[in-house]
């Protein structure tokens, strides 16, 4: 699991950076005894890459004590210790730079992402207090924060509708977000620290057009509804059903009313056939507001 291990790449003096040799070690960045043991083995460095984590999503009412406390410890607490135990020999030596991989999350409002969205939100913040911090010793801290990427061959339909919520109306190649932290390591970014940078194919250059984006329509129906349709979700997701759960990011994806929805408990998707019929009930359950 991505978020319980660490990794480093070393290069010989007499090496150029084709010629990087990597070197892997295996680490529980979970837990602070092993990060200490992880950073005593790897030994001086001169970047840091913060990319271990890993995400649940769900309504803050159901939300699990385990599931937070482990997202934080894995997402928060790793970078922290991470950071507290190589910035060191970095300032030592006058130079170094670190990138925390954060996210859109951090910054948008996303229903069922409450917690994730917080543990991102403070690697943002971290990054500035540490660019303060560490900068004027010689040390740049910069963040990436990437929208959607195809990250799971399997849920390629999820993040294609995910994508579809961007500006340039696809996800993410993972290859993307390495240039831009390939960048922010490298010298051309010499004048860089405390950046928050986004990569997210223009997500967040919308911000208050699609606040509540899931099931592709705007923020009009009851909270019964929308808990509903995200308890569905999370479990489509986790279930890893991503076929189904990609449905509820579909525009073509029409809400139902709340009372239907409280009966039935699972999402319909709705054809030309009866889609005015739909929105007649749906815009009955949110007022008279319009639902698109």
């Amino acid at each position: 699991m991505a978020a319980t291990r660490g990794a480093v790449c070393r290069r010989s003096k007499r090496s150029s950076c084709r010629a990087a040799r990597a070197h892997f070690v295996a680490a529980d960045l979970a837990d602070a005894t092993s990060i200490a043991r992880f950073a005593k083995e790897v030994g001086d460095i001169d970047i840091l890459v913060n990319n271990a984590g890993f995400s649940v999503w769900g309504p803050t009412e159901t939300f699990e004590i385990a599931s937070f406390d482990a997202m934080f410890a894995a997402n928060v607490r790793a970078p922290f210790f991470l950071v507290a135990a190589f910035a060191p020999g970095m300032v030592a030596r006058g130079t170094g730079s670190i990138i925390n991989i954060s996210s859109m999350a951090g910054r948008l409002g996303l229903a069922g992402g409450a917690a994730y969205g917080a543990t991102k939100a403070a690697l943002a913040s971290f990054t500035q207090a540490w660019a303060a911090e560490y900068s004027p010793r010689g040390i740049r801290v910069n963040a990436v924060a990437p929208g959607p990427i195809y990250t799971r061959p399997e849920a390629r339909e999820l993040f294609d509708s995910l994508g579809a919520a961007t500006a340039m109306k696809r996800a993410a190649d993972p290859p993307e977000i390495a240039e831009v932290v390939a960048f922010l390591a490298s010298p051309r970014a010499s004048y860089m620290t405390g950046a928050i940078v986004a990569v997210d194919g223009g997500r967040t250059a919308e911000l208050g057009i699609r606040e509540w984006h899931l099931m592709g329509h705007r923020s009009t129906g009851s909270t019964r509804t929308k808990a509903i349709v995200l308890e569905a979700f999370d479990t489509l997701f986790n279930k890893r059903d991503y076929g189904a759960a990609a449905r509820f990011w579909s525009p073509n994806y029409v809400q139902h009313s709340a009372s239907h929805r409280a009966r039935s408990r699972r999402p319909v998707q709705s054809d030309q056939g009866h889609a005015a019929d739909v929105q007649a009930r749906a815009r009955a359950d949110c007022g008279g507001r319009r639902v698109s």
